[in-house]
């Protein structure tokens, strides 16, 4: 087609019935013969018109060999090379091959990259625009040296062959001079094994690169094994979910079992095509299964099942676990959903690629402590000292952490080299609302159920229920717009709890009111809390808590967290609000 059409004159006009409609149809709409330029203009136009609607398709991109979509591209760029000009106001040729040209600069695959941005720069040069890539002209380089090294390794072995071969006919002529050369009778005797071992000695004597042991790579000897496991590893998701269904009364159930915990989580964040719809089954399977094997590591295997299932689904699983929790299951089964979602908002909101960060370019290892899975609020080595101030000082930077996370990302400042790797996108900004209200309905439909709130286990539900609550509200970030309506809500709900009988839950509605006044951005709903009278008000409450509570720690954090209030009270006469 394109040899056919390599005679289109670059200035040949657009024929005006290039819209949709024209392009699309197989009808004969053309004008002129056959073989005039404005006829194969129109033509090559509606044939880069189709290819570039199947080339720009979600299906085609995704589902079609990397290596066959490079012919179609190659046909893209030569057809617009062909067409010489491109008006962008008529068709939608240029909105396809800008949409499928997208698909492939976002790509991690270089082959489809290099395409893309291929037929980017034909399309630039179609509209009169210039437009260049350094990736493809690396790459355009590599290739060329690639092919004259070639060329050069041909020509050396030839050349090295023909040398190889005049050495050895030198080398036999010599041979003969030697073995014809008379010997003299007077000189000293000298065998052939004393001259081989006088050669030997010399060569150790040189330099050779085998005495450097560090250039020798050993052979890795490792070996996983797969070849006599018990039960192989599977290879796909559906595989997987058939060894946790695996019945008990099966010889080989543990191995099965054992092996689909382990792999579950690396086939989960692989996101396969299936994953959508098997994810709510897979979520039940792991959450509902039991160590009836003993087996070593379980607990941890089963979190990091449901923690992968989290982060891949977040939507899906998330609703389901939220339904879970206030299902008819036991004390050990919620406490293990309120981890998994936690630890999901976590690592979905980008804070543990930020602390990993932090980590590395600091050099430390030790994470930061936990109070009943709240991440950075409060620290756990310091709840367990009797220091006021310590306390004070933990709180305040929990704060100032939560508030300096509005407008920077990073600890430090700006990283040069290697050491930045850019900005954290929060992802879960849009699912911060749909867990915590998920959370907060099921609670106020089930407030009124003794089965889960009463006694101890009812206690420690509800406390770690709020310290859950707060981890959404607090990796939700600052830009959600329903960080407010989230912040006001907690504050209402964990604030009717501060004078509960257990200590666990008194200290999660303390950690919910810190978290609370931290995270909301209205400055007139913040001071209203803070200056609110009355027997109800914040100020007095928290000044009772911290004269006549029994527990320690919690008259330790609601001092601190009184004296926060006391100094954003004083910056906001001053004319600068700051809960810090």
């Amino acid at each position: 087609l394109l040899l056919e059409l390599k005679d289109i004159p670059k200035d040949a006009p657009e024929s005006d019935n290039d819209s949709d409609e024209d392009i699309d149809s197989e009808g004969d709409k053309e004008t002129g013969s056959e073989s005039s330029p404005e006829a194969k203009h129109v033509y090559l136009l509606r044939q880069l018109h189709k290819v570039a609607r199947v080339w720009s398709s979600v299906a085609f991109f995704r589902r079609t060999d990397p290596n066959a979509q490079t012919h179609v591209g190659t046909f893209l760029v030569e057809g617009l090379r062909l067409l010489g000009t491109l008006d962008p106001m008529k068709g939608n040729l240029v909105g396809l091959i800008l949409e499928g040209t997208t698909h492939r600069l976002e790509s991690t695959i270089p082959i489809l990259r290099l395409d893309g941005m291929r037929v980017a720069q034909s399309l630039a040069t179609c509209l009169g625009q210039e437009l260049e890539f350094d990736e493809l002209a690396t790459a355009d380089q590599a290739e060329a040296l690639g092919r004259n090294g070639k060329a050069d390794e041909s020509s050396i072995s030839t050349n090295d062959a023909a040398a190889g071969t005049m050495k050895k006919r030198s080398t036999k002529r010599e041979s003969r001079k030697t073995r014809m050369k008379p010997l003299d009778p007077d000189a000293e005797y000298v065998s052939e094994d004393d001259s081989s071992s006088e050669d030997s000695d010399a060569d150790d004597d040189d330099d050779s690169v085998w005495d450097d042991e560090s250039a020798l790579v050993p052979y890795n000897l490792e070996d996983d094994q797969d070849d006599i496991r018990e039960t192989p590893r599977p290879l796909y998701l559906r595989q997987c979910l058939e060894l946790l269904r695996t019945a008990e009364t099966r010889d080989d159930a543990f191995s099965r079992h054992e092996t689909g915990l382990q792999e579950l989580p690396k086939l989960v964040r692989s996101r396969p095509l299936d994953l959508p719809d098997i994810a709510m089954d897979m979520m039940v399977e792991v959450l509902h299964m039991e160590n009836k094997f003993d087996m070593e590591h379980f607990s941890e295997m089963r979190m990091s099942g449901l923690l992968a299932l989290v982060v891949a689904e977040p939507r899906i699983v998330g609703a389901g676990l939220i339904g879970e929790v206030f299902g008819s299951c036991s004390l050990m089964t919620r406490m293990n959903v309120l981890s998994a979602l936690c630890e999901g908002a976590f690592e979905i909101s980008g804070a543990k690629n930020l602390a990993e960060n932090r980590l590395r370019i600091e050099g430390g290892t030790n994470e930061a402590g936990k109070v009943s899975g709240k991440h950075g609020l409060i620290h756990a080595d310091t709840l367990n000292t009797s220091s006021d101030s310590q306390l004070q000082v933990s709180v305040r930077d929990g704060i100032n952490h939560a508030l300096a996370d509005r407008t920077r990302r990073w600890g430090r400042g700006r990283v040069s080299g290697d050491e930045s790797k850019g900005m954290v996108v929060n992802r879960f900004s849009n699912l911060a609302p749909l867990w915590f209200y998920g959370l907060l309905g099921n609670f106020v439909e089930r407030r009124n159920d003794p089965a889960l709130w009463g006694g101890a286990v009812g206690s420690t539900f509800l406390a770690q229920l709020l310290l859950a609550m707060s981890n959404i509200l607090e990796y939700s970030g600052s830009h959600n717009a329903g960080v407010d309506a989230m912040s006001k809500d907690l504050f209402r709900l964990v604030w009717g709890f501060r004078q509960a009988e257990v200590a666990e839950v008194r200290m999660a509605s303390l950690c919910g009111v810190a978290t609370s006044l931290a995270c909301l951005r209205d400055r007139s709903a913040l001071m209203g809390f803070i200056q609110e009278d009355g027997a109800n008000g914040l100020r007095r409450g928290l000044q009772e808590i911290a004269a006549s509570d029994p527990d320690n720690k919690c008259r330790q954090l609601a001092s601190s967290i009184s004296k926060q209030m006391q100094a954003a009270l004083q910056y906001e006469e001053s004319g600068l609000l700051g809960f810090s």
